[in-house]
């Protein structure tokens, strides 16, 4: 070996311990730095040089390589439980902010306002002519439909948000995945093949960790470089290409039927998921805050507009049901009903009347009376003419509409019906000072039709209290079998509080809240235990990543100091060598 050899095996020592020197320092730069991956180096002996037969020497140290630490399998794990958590943390926060809507236990809840207004109708029924109770019943009522308005515009608004947050998640999730297919070609420029593009690689490690908070994301490598990126078996960026998300939507499979031909649908009346924009896949999401966000808005807070729009329409049905067959202190010349019908010749029953499934008419009928002032007293009760009116919905007859009501009620004696051009029936005595009322009503038609209602509206956006009997609270009828000082009216309405009710499947209007209020109590509880328990399955994740992939300030410390020595004694040897080559040079 000569000095020649033994100078380039000091140099080649000097660059190894030189490059470790690099490494270590790029390491501790970087300690802090979010998504650093630790550069580890990796030295190698130099081929050694055959001096004779049986005699090598070898030529020092060489650089093999430096490379990211980066565990696959870690990263795959990690990037699922992000998802994970997010979606388990925006379910939470989103149910915990819907129950925070229903604002039970405070004293302004659903549940005070229902027992108050229950509560003036018994009080009503201890003197039902008593003008300041009655003053209170139509004050109870007012105030609970302002509730129910109020409570059901704070869910629209809730579900307004909850779409805009949608979009802009689709848009950052699109700007991620547009961020990633510009890194893939860059690394696959830079590399050629070779996995050197370490920074760059950081960076899309970076933005697929983001991008999982958003996604459930897998990946599969191309020997290119580029990385492909899949939501369960269907591709969102291929060959580095983005083919970007977008929100669609749907009508649910059932509607009100107030949309006319082209309107749009209402935010309450579709459904929205996220689809490929590139091919129009729909994407089925388990995780992620997209996933979080759409379920929550198609799953628990339609449930809980649903429920709520429920309870108002049959606190308001029921009440009528009671109320319409029930006599006021103030007789009533002319009825018209708050309820309008789309096709007059339409079966009362079928969905082209336009009433709601849960509010059509059955198979009965009512007591229509006709009273006339007594001849010798105009304001006293006179002579009271009956007629019985059926509704025909046994489903083998022809079934009743809205014109056979009109001219079955016009048959009788004194009174006359009307299909108003609106689609509302108006009923109305022919001679003056004569009054309409009604009585036994087996059918629920006078309610289904709004006809002498307490409430009007099916929902509870548009609930309200009659303006007839808010502007007259002697209209409100609490009495039966026309009897001045009768209860019973008022009585059927207070019982409503714990009654079983056919349509809320044998449960009382009260319970049947409660019920949702708890249900939504426990789906709270248990999205947080989730939320917890994802956030422990990532925490444990991102500490085994970091004793991976992150970097020891101590461990690299001790690194520096070996390779400062090395470096040294490198630099010593030359200087040796460099001796000796002075000393032959002066022989």
């Amino acid at each position: 070996m000569s000095l020649t050899s033994s100078l380039n095996l000091g140099r080649n020592s000097l660059l190894a311990q030189q490059t470790a020197l690099e490494t270590t320092g790029d390491n501790l730069a970087n300690v802090a730095t979010p998504g650093f991956k630790r550069r580890e180096l990796k030295l190698e002996p130099a081929r050694s040089q055959q001096l004779g037969p049986s005699v090598a020497i070898g030529r020092g140290v060489q650089v093999a390589s430096v490379t990211r630490v980066v565990d696959e399998a870690l990263e795959a794990r990690l990037r699922g439980s992000i998802s994970n958590e997010q979606g388990s943390a925006m379910s939470f926060d989103l149910l915990a902010q819907l129950e925070g809507v229903q604002n039970e236990l405070t004293g302004r809840d659903t549940s005070t306002q229902l027992g108050e207004y229950f509560d003036a109708w018994s009080q009503l029924a201890t003197n039902p002519q008593d003008p300041a109770l009655r003053e209170i019943v139509v004050s109870r009522g007012e105030t609970l439909a302002t509730h129910f308005n109020d409570t059901r515009g704070a869910y629209a608004d809730l579900l307004r948000q909850t779409d805009l947050q949608l979009d802009n998640d689709v848009r950052a999730a699109n700007d991620l995945l547009t961020a990633i297919g510009d890194l893939n070609r860059q690394i696959s420029n830079a590399e050629s093949g070779q996995p050197t593009a370490h920074t760059l690689r950081d960076s899309r490690d970076a933005a697929l960790a983001e991008l999982s908070a958003f996604l459930p994301i897998s990946t599969h490598e191309r020997d290119s470089g580029m990385v492909d990126v899949f939501v369960g078996s269907i591709p969102v960026v291929l060959d580095g290409q983005s083919l970007g998300l977008d929100v669609a939507e749907e009508p649910y499979d059932q509607l009100d039927g107030s949309l006319a031909p082209g309107d749009p649908l209402k935010p309450e009346e579709s459904r929205r998921f996220i689809i490929v924009a590139d091919d129009q896949t729909r994407l089925d999401l388990r995780a992620g805050s997209l996933a979080a966000r759409s379920n929550f808005r198609n799953g628990a807070l339609r449930d809980a507009l649903n429920d709520l729009d429920e309870l108002a329409g049959q606190v308001a049905f029921q009440t009528n049901i009671q109320h319409s067959q029930s006599q006021s202190l103030e007789g009533r010349a002319t009825h018209t009903a708050s309820q309008r019908i789309a096709d007059a010749t339409a079966s009362l029953r079928e969905p082209e009347a336009g009433l709601k499934p849960d509010f059509v008419p059955r198979h009965g009928g009512s007591d229509l009376h006709v009273s006339a002032p007594a001849a010798d007293d105009a304001t006293g009760p006179g002579i009271r003419s009956t007629t019985r009116i059926d509704v025909n919905l046994d489903g083998i007859s022809p079934d009743t509409t809205l014109d056979d009501l009109a001219a079955q009620i016009s048959a009788a004696d004194g009174v006359t019906a009307t299909v108003l051009p609106t689609g509302q029936l108006q009923i109305a005595a022919d001679n003056p000072g004569a009054t309409v009322s009604f009585s036994n009503d087996s059918s629920h038609a006078l309610a289904a039709l709004g006809l002498n209602s307490f409430l009007d509206g099916d929902h509870a956006g548009n609930l309200s209290v009659s303006a007839e009997i808010a502007g007259d609270p002697r209209l409100l009828a609490a009495a039966r079998d026309h009897l001045d000082g009768d209860n019973r009216g008022a009585l059927a309405i207070a019982e409503l509080r714990t009654q079983p009710l056919a349509a809320l499947q044998g449960t009382s209007l009260t319970a049947r809240w409660s019920n949702a209020v708890t249900e939504l109590g426990a789906n709270v509880a248990a999205a947080d235990a989730r939320r917890q328990a994802d956030g422990l399955v990532r925490e444990n994740l991102s500490a085994q990543q970091a004793a991976v992939s992150g970097v020891n300030a101590d461990e690299e410390t001790i690194d520096l100091l070996q390779s400062q020595r090395a470096y040294q004694a490198a630099a010593r040897y030359l200087t040796v060598v460099d001796e000796m080559l002075q000393t032959l040079l002066r022989i």
